[in-house]
């Protein structure tokens, strides 16, 4: 679920750790790189999208779009909607011969642990300012490294509750992995430009929908967290990806607006960038983790 009520407060405190140099990523608004995304997204791939991304693979396994079909198995949609940006962004940088370590990424880390490091403990779902702020932070766990267990609700639940010794075994091969983001405004056209230049969109809404053979269609409200944007067609949909078994799809122009009506000032993020670190960041500012 979606904390859209949580965004305000989630992203007050995530504006405070910007400007205190302590995130091994970095965090950007849209003025700040609106002149380079608009001209990457004139720029077109220089294969057909559809067959240049389903020949990727990613560890051995196919990337797009069966790759990610996948059930939440609890209120953990910010996570997946997360992990899926980062991954499909992983797959967009590589088209463009950016060199790229390919991974599909671990959604706990994300959920559980980012959760119970900001002190929430219930399974309510998360706001996507937490979420930003926890892998800009901390980075991301590739979910395939040895000694990593498996997805699952319960890990979810048991990482809420005490998430704290799981972080410390574990952050020093997260923060390996710099996540650049940027804020995004709530404006079909810019969501356009984000998509066409290759990167994706973590966003959240009130507007439902459903995947009907491939086109995301109208289908009652909810609060839910979903990854849109790469890759986009001629007739400026753009690609939406899911986290109940449904997959990816594309959104109509239409569609995409309705679900940007249906989001609020600090629900929509870009994964402008994932890249290995060079050296590990400072925490002795962060006192008690």
């Amino acid at each position: 679920m979606w904390r859209s009520e949580d965004e305000e407060r989630d992203f007050s405190e995530y504006s405070g750790l910007c400007k205190s140099g302590l995130l091994c990523g970095n965090v950007y608004e849209w003025n700040d790189v609106k002149a380079q995304i608009t001209a990457e997204a004139q720029t077109p791939f220089t294969t057909p999208i559809a067959g240049a991304v389903s020949g990727l693979h990613l560890r051995g396994r196919s990337v797009y779009p069966i790759y990610f079909f996948g059930r939440q198995e609890t209120n953990d949609c910010t996570s997946w909607g997360t992990c899926n940006g980062v991954d499909l962004t992983q797959v967009a940088q590589s088209h463009r011969g950016i060199e790229t370590e390919l991974f599909r990424t671990f959604k706990p880390w994300v959920y559980g642990v980012g959760k119970c490091l900001a002190g929430q403990s219930a399974d309510n779902g998360m706001s996507i300012s937490l979420a930003m702020k926890h892998i800009t932070q901390y980075g991301v766990l590739p979910e395939d490294l040895p000694g990593l267990p498996r997805y699952s609700g319960a890990l979810q639940r048991q990482l809420l509750r005490d998430g704290r010794a799981f972080f410390n075994q574990w952050k020093d091969k997260a923060v390996q992995y710099e996540i650049d983001v940027v804020r995004l405004p709530l404006d079909y056209e810019v969501w356009l430009l984000w998509a066409s230049s290759g990167r994706n969109i973590v966003y959240g809404t009130g507007q439902r929908l459903a995947n009907r053979n491939g086109e995301w269609v109208r289908d009652g409200s909810t609060k839910h967290c979903m990854t849109a944007g790469f890759p986009v067609r001629d007739d400026g949909s753009i690609s939406n990806t899911n986290s109940w078994n449904d997959g990816t799809g594309f959104m109509k122009p239409d569609i995409a607006r309705a679900v940007i009506a249906q989001s609020n000032s600090y629900g929509a993020f870009g994964i402008y960038r994932i890249a290995r670190r060079n050296s590990q960041p400072n925490y002795s500012g962060l006192g008690g983790v």
